[in-house]
């Protein structure tokens, strides 16, 4: 075993790497906080742990010194006499100079200066570093049980924690929310102008980078770097296991080239290392000679750094290339990489944010807690050993131990505050950073003042020709003759109009317009991560959602997750356990939920389903989606699957609809027990026959009426048809008079041998089969076609879902209204089949698609508004029949954009106003994060609730670590907050007010006057110099009961600008709600109509009755419905 020193030097190693400190280059994210923290974070682990460890032995290292001492001191006596020490026991002075004497000394002051029992210290080090580096694996923590120790005999043997259930689903990432997306893995890009600006800020105008100044660097084109991953091989691809580490590698042949924009491309492998790959100590020395580099883990990207600086330089005759070379030249070094260039720092980022921090562990602290419990157990306190230990040697355990857990449990306190607070702010509700709305030009047809602009404008022009292909001369004609001309007109009334190409105003002033807001919307689209979508749904939708179907990655090598090495299959669990899990909160009691799979995932799949629906009824049914096949090891897959997970509030399933051809038809007279006329009397009559064709339905026979046979024939050749059988047996129809003529096309008339007519029934619908191979199922024909036929580009977006695959799939599990949720979009196609559905079935049933892949804007949204205008598309233009029609249908639907965990991350601010020094310990390893960052703009700064219109966040660009400031729509993040179903939402109004003082005979006499308003003016809200007295009021209702609509909570909410006079900003509310401007009812009186009045900022309003446990705080509640998940 190495020394205690050796030992506790690799032990601060260990601990910096879990407190993420040793790697000082990544400023993204928590790693940025957690450097700002490192001086006292550093003293905690170089310092204060060893002084713990050494406080537990300190009474065994005086006595082993005193030994030492004495030893010496009886040593030199022997020598010099016992005259050598003087009546005091201190060293005679005449005697310091003799050679014994020195020697004396120094002994004392080598046994004061060393530590004894460093055997001791030495044991607990390791036993530390062995405990804690058995869970960290790059950035997260494995939730690993060891049973025994690995060691040069044996593999690690594990433990899972079995609950006793009869049949138990473990994976190793159980515990843990799955949080990597893929956004970042396939391309990363950035600015060099915008990189080159923000490193100069940090570093100061005056330092260097290398053969340049900042100036110099600061003066490069907006132009962009990508990094591109071209290859990732995955699995035991390409006979590489699935246990070994894959890595980054920049591509041998043609590392960088410049794309068609003039763009820097860089390109990029993630496989396993090979023996090319290797760098060799020759390779080693010119890379740490070049950059300055010390350590060998940050050669494998500073060699990708000369390779692209090389490649450049070669290609510097090509035209473009000048502002490239000129960034890979601009340094930024660390202590470590003296000469480090800036773009090896975005390279750094690149592999480690898809490297590492692919998990939040849901309870480090009682995991590690439990686990060090169990070392201790199996790995310390042996009872073989006890059994057999001497007094001492069972009292030096015990110190051990107690010595191991006290320091551990310090260590798993601190790693439990950093786990948590991530935890926090995954959980946290996030943002609403941009609401628009998609509403058909038909819906306008009351507003034709809102019309003539949205006709007008030449970005909204621009789509309808691209996504529509209109002829824009043959609507401005149309449009000249009068706005009916339009709305009559299907080529042009169901034209969208898009509200993120009008200004504010326009677009506040078209939704004030409109009466009971939230029911009139049709869909709702989310462009954002899944679980943060799910998380800001669950206010307003729970219980309320009545399908789930999802479509997520089969985790296939073409469809694969990004997934930590060694762990493909785990992550992919953990990615689908969460989802479903938050989203069971969102289904209401008939909520089947439907997965479609591949054989990639599908056993994990089913019984997690099994496990997070016991008393659902879950069935997989296979489609056959490619009739050609894909070519397996042994089989070609031709099937892929479909699992339902059906409550047992859904009695039945729907029936599939037969085709006309595979219609079986029987006798509509009834048989059988309970068939006589006598048995329902509104069930006979007379159906009526002319040329073999039903041509209507008789009145119900009088009871004293008896036709002399089944077939009577009139004089104006019409035949009557009773349900009488061949033995002359008055029988009854299937069906009444009342309800025959609804089932009339599914009859027929039959001509038996004899030359009697009867009338027959199709049955034209089945239950559904668990084998699903009709041709429309066919993903190639009815999905990328269909993509393809719309004018959407293929290469945005592989393998889309055949839409009667989704179609059937919602039809079978749901009823005709509801929302059916599907939070794995993709291309859209489930919106697509929401919409079919609608439209076949006259239902009324809601989409809500969320989606965070970039191609949101260019695939998910434009699909969506296609099949809103047209049935049916070819070479990107609708079809429309000879009438005209091309089945467009009037909707209106919302998208979202969300805040990010990432920009969460981002938009934490360091508090760091504190000496390191004065920072008490258990401060430090329990409230540090959260107490340094609470004024972060993403954790809820309150002070930017008096400008409601101007709360900014840095967001960040889609594959990038750039961000710009955004206005965050707080508006809308409140309503999804509190789930307010909105009634009406009015736009911002502003305006002029004077004030002046009036006397109060209720204020204390030197206090007895008030201000008020003594003249208020509304003005233009939007206008640049708008008054800053403002207020935008929102009016719906919330449930009482999740779920139940019946019983609901009439809701007020008031956003003011506040000034910095609330005196002011008081008297503005008072005269606004006394007025009748405000059309809000005097709220302040206690029969108010609404039961919850929630406003920002202080009032001062005089409360009567129950209006004073009414009216909330519009800021503690936002506070508190953000985080009371968290």
């Amino acid at each position: 075993m190495a020394n205690a020193t050796e030992l506790k030097s690799k032990f601060t190693e260990v601990l910096k790497s879990m407190f993420q400190l040793d790697q000082p280059e990544l400023d993204f994210g928590l790693y940025r906080i957690m450097h700002a923290k490192a001086d006292r974070i550093n003293r905690f682990l170089e310092t204060e742990l060893a002084q713990q460890i050494d406080a537990v032995f300190e009474d065994a290292d005086q006595a082993n010194q005193n030994q030492v001492i004495e030893a010496a001191k009886q040593k030199l006596i022997t020598q010099l006499g016992y005259s050598a020490f003087d009546e005091n026991d201190e060293l005679a002075e005449h005697f310091k100079t003799v050679p014994a004497a020195k020697d004396y000394l120094n002994a004392v002051e080598k046994a004061k200066a060393t530590k004894g029992n460093l055997s001791e210290r030495a044991v607990i080090y390791d036993h530390l570093i062995r405990f804690f580096k058995r869970y960290y694996d790059g950035g997260d923590f494995m939730s690993r049980r060891y049973h025994v120790a690995e060691n040069k005999s044996r593999a690690a043997v594990y433990a899972v924690p079995y609950d006793g259930s009869e049949v138990y689903l473990h994976w190793a990432n159980k515990d843990q929310y799955y949080i990597k997306t893929t956004e970042s893995f396939n391309l990363y890009s950035f600015d060099i102008s915008e990189a080159a600006k923000k490193h100069a800020e940090s570093f100061g105008q005056s330092a260097k980078t290398g053969l340049l100044n900042f100036e110099e660097a600061t003066q490069l084109a907006n132009k962009r770097i990508h990094f591109k991953l071209v290859d990732a091989a995955q699995g035991e691809h390409n006979n590489n296991k699935e246990s070994e580490k894959r890595q980054f590698f920049i591509r041998a042949e043609q590392p960088v080239a410049l794309n068609d924009e003039g763009e820097l491309e860089v390109y990029f492998e993630f496989r396993v290392a090979t023996k090319a790959d290797t760098i060799t100590a020759e390779r080693e020395k010119q890379l740490k000679t070049r950059f300055g580099a010390s350590k060998k883990g940050d050669l494998p990207n500073l060699y990708i750094t000369q390779v692209i600086q090389d490649e450049l330089s070669a290609m510097q005759s090509q035209a473009g290339t000048e502002d490239f070379i000129t960034f890979a030249q601009i340094l930024a070094p660390t202590d470590k990489v003296k000469q480090r260039p800036l773009i090896t720092k975005y390279i750094n980022n690149y592999t480690s944010k898809n490297t590492m921090d692919y998990f939040i562990h849901k309870d480090l602290g009682g995991f590690l807690q439990r686990e060090l419990d169990f070392y201790i157990k199996n790995e310390i306190m042996r009872l073989d050993d006890i059994e057999q230990a001497s007094e001492a040697n069972y009292a030096r355990l015990l110190k051990q131990i107690k010595t191991l857990r006290s320091v551990a449990k310090d260590i798993i306190k601190f790693l439990a505050q950093i786990e948590n607070f991530q935890k926090k702010l995954w959980l946290k509700k996030k943002f609403v950073t941009e609401t628009n709305y998609c509403i058909t030009l038909d819906r306008l047809a009351c507003h034709t003042d809102l019309l003539e602009t949205a006709l007008s404008n030449d970005a909204q022009r621009k789509e309808w020709v691209d996504l529509f292909g209109i002829d824009l001369k043959e609507m401005d004609k149309l449009r000249e003759q009068g706005a009916d001309k339009l709305f009559n007109d299907e080529r042009f009334s169901k034209l969208i109009i898009d509200t993120k190409f009008y200004l504010p105003a326009y677009r506040d002033d078209l939704l004030s317009r409109i009466t009971l807001l939230d029911d009139k919307v049709d869909g709702i689209m989310i462009h954002s991560e899944n679980f943060q979508a799910i998380n800001a749904l669950t206010n307003k939708l729970e219980s309320s959602v009545s399908c789930i179907y999802i479509d997520p990655p089969y985790n296939s090598p073409s469809s694969q997750i990004a997934y930590k090495n060694e762990y493909k299959h785990s992550s992919w669990m953990s990615l689908m356990e969460n989802r479903l899990s938050s989203a069971r909160k969102l289904q209401d009691e008939k909520c089947s939920v439907i997965v479609a799979i591949d054989e990639n995932e599908a056993n994990g799949l089913e019984r997690l389903m099994y496990e997070l629906f016991p008393q659902f009824e879950v069935v997989k049914i296979a489609i056959q989606h490619n009739k050609k096949g894909i070519q397996g090891n042994h089989f070609s897959y031709s099937s892929e699957f479909g699992i339902f997970a059906i409550p047992p509030e859904r009695k039945k399933l729907n029936r599939a609809i037969l085709p006309e051809s595979e219609w079986e038809y029987s006798n509509l007279r009834n048989w059988g027990g309970e068939s006589l006329r006598a048995d329902g009397k509104t069930c006979f009559y007379p159906i009526l026959v002319k040329n073999g064709r039903i041509v209507g339905f008789g009145d119900v026979c009088e009871d004293s009426y008896s036709p002399v046979s089944a077939n009577i024939l009139r004089e104006n050749g019409i035949i009557e048809i009773y349900p009488i059988d061949e033995q002359g047996i008055e029988r009854k129809w299937r069906y009444s008079r009342d309800t025959v003529q609804s089932i009339s096309s599914l009859l027929k008339v039959d001509k038996a041998r004899n030359g009697d007519l009867s009338i027959k029934k199709a049955k034209n619908d089945s239950q559904f089969k668990t084998m699903w191979y009709d041709s429309k199922y066919n993903a190639g024909d009815y999905g990328t076609s269909i993509l393809t036929n719309m004018g959407i580009d293929k290469s945005l977006f592989d393998f889309p879902k055949s839409l009667y695959t989704v179609r059937d799939s919602i039809f079978a599990a749901s009823d005709t209204s509801g929302y059916v949720l599907d939070y794995f979009a993709g291309s859209g196609t489930t919106g697509h089949a929401v919409i079919r559905l609608n439209k076949e079935d006259n239902g009324n049933r809601r989409f809500v698609l969320v989606e965070m892949g970039n191609y949101f804007d260019a695939v998910t949204k434009p699909r969506v508004q296609k099949a809103i205008y047209a049935e049916g598309w070819k070479d990107g233009r609708p079809i429309f029949d000879k009438e005209g029609k091309a089945g467009g249908v009037s909707q209106c639907f919302k998208y979202l954009r969300l805040e990010q965990y990432e920009d969460t991350l981002n938009n934490l601010v360091d508090g760091n106003s504190y000496n390191p020094e004065s920072v008490p310990k258990d401060f430090m390893l329990s409230y540090l994060l959260e107490a340094e960052t609470a004024e972060s703009p993403s954790l809820l700064n309150l002070e930017q609730f008096s400008n409601p219109r101007n709360y900014k966040l840095q967001i960040k660009k889609p594959n990038s670590d750039q961000s710009s400031p955004q206005v965050i729509d707080l508006v809308e993040t409140f309503n999804w907050l509190i789930g307010l179903h909105v009634e009406k939402l009015d736009k911002w109004r502003a305006y002029d007010c004077e004030f002046e003082r009036e006397q109060d005979p209720e204020l204390p006499q030197d206090q007895n006057t008030r201000l008020k308003v003594s003249q208020m003016t509304e003005a233009n809200a939007y206008a640049e110099d708008a008054p800053i007295y403002q207020i935008r009021v929102v009016e719906g209702w919330v449930r009482r009961i999740p779920g139940n609509d019946e019983l609901r909570d009439k809701v007020l909410v008031i956003w003011r600008n506040l000034s910095d006079d609330p005196e002011k900003d008081s008297a503005f509310l008072e005269a606004l709600l006394d007025s009748e401007k405000a059309d809000i009812g005097k709220i302040i009186e206690s029969d108010s109509q609404f039961d919850k009045i929630y406003i920002n900022g202080p009032h001062g309003l005089q409360l009567r009755g129950s209006a004073k446990t009414r009216l909330l705080s519009l800021e503690d509640t936002f506070m508190t419905k953000m985080w009371e998940d968290a």
